[in-house]
């Protein structure tokens, strides 16, 4: 700028250096001293030295540590059976399930009639182990690949344990579909008779 303080702005005579001054909020902090004289047109107040912003450093990236959960298996013993033995004491059915429902032993029933024996009420078996050495059964019929698993220490599938005779406690096992899977599943009844017809012949083969 090259204006005496004498000086009406040209653009706007009425501005003095003061309103000037006032505009660019200097005022009261700046007082016009006299005979100001303002500084030579080749003249310029050095231009402040931009700061750089601060650089972000981001926080170091903590892998997270995923710890696998370790899953023990009951017991045997402690898991919840039930047991219906036929009334002549040679078939032992066995399912890992507390108890059963009206519907699964209706089901449970319908087998044993058409397999012409007849069952005693069903019981819960606390010991697989002490329960199936002392039966007097010599067939044993496992429902569910859980049941069957457990008592087989297998990890097989069903598709695997089925179809075959099996070892358990000195007594000849067959695995077949559990019996709430057959009430869901009523196409699968004709794989749980082609098992029970197993079981029927092998004891056939022992007599």
């Amino acid at each position: 700028m090259n204006k005496n303080p004498n000086i009406k702005d040209q653009a706007n005579p009425a501005m003095t250096q003061e309103d000037v001054l006032r505009e660019l909020e200097l005022l009261p902090m700046w007082h016009l001293r006299a005979g100001f004289a303002p500084l030579a047109p080749e003249v310029h107040a050095a231009s402040p030295v931009p700061l750089m912003p601060a650089a972000h450093v981001a926080a170091p990236v903590v892998p997270e540590v995923v710890v696998p959960e370790v899953v023990v298996p009951a017991p045997v013993a402690a898991l919840a059976w039930t047991q219906v033995a036929s009334t002549d004491g040679v078939w032992l059915f066995v399912s890992l399930t507390a108890s059963l429902s009206a519907d699964e032993w209706q089901l449970l029933q319908n087998m044993a009639k058409a397999m012409r024996i007849s069952l005693n009420a069903a019981q819960p078996m606390t010991d697989p182990g002490h329960a199936l050495s002392a039966s007097p059964a010599k067939m044993l019929i496992a429902f569910g690949a859980a049941a069957a698993q457990q008592l087989l220490a297998s990890q097989a599938s069903l598709p695997t344990l089925r179809g075959q005779l099996h070892a358990c406690h000195g007594r000849t096992l067959v695995v077949t579909h559990a019996l709430d899977h057959l009430l869901q599943q009523p196409l699968d009844k004709a794989q749980t008779w082609h098992d029970l017809r197993l079981a029927m012949q092998a004891l056939a083969d022992l007599a």
